[in-house]
């Protein structure tokens, strides 16, 4: 559902050297690893929210197919949204949102 070639790298290091990571405790690693702000649910006045940190096109895109796989109905979403200027803000919201989806912008 995201990006963990970062987090991988160390381990291409790792596996080219003499010390040897097993496959299994790999992705037993991956599957438990939790990163603060992607796909990160709380609870807001007995609502249950999704915060995610996507802040490019192929993100974006990535969060739109896994609200998607969460919403098979296709009901309107409620986007909160927060993004600096520098950010490509028309192809971020072209991947992500959807006719009937809710848009708020904040500073």
């Amino acid at each position: 559902m995201f990006s963990c070639h970062a987090s991988l790298s160390p381990l291409c290091v790792c596996s080219s050297s003499q010390e040897q990571s097993h496959p299994q405790a790999i992705a037993n690693g991956i599957a438990k690893t939790q990163w603060a702000g992607r796909l990160q649910w709380f609870l807001w006045q007995g609502h249950k929210n999704l915060i995610d940190g996507a802040h490019n096109p192929a993100s974006a895109k990535v969060l739109r197919e896994f609200v998607d796989t969460l919403n098979p109905e296709r009901s309107n979403i409620h986007w909160v949204m927060g993004m600096l200027s520098t950010k490509d803000h028309g192809d971020v919201f072209q991947e992500l949102l959807r006719s009937h989806d809710s848009l708020y912008l904040v500073e």
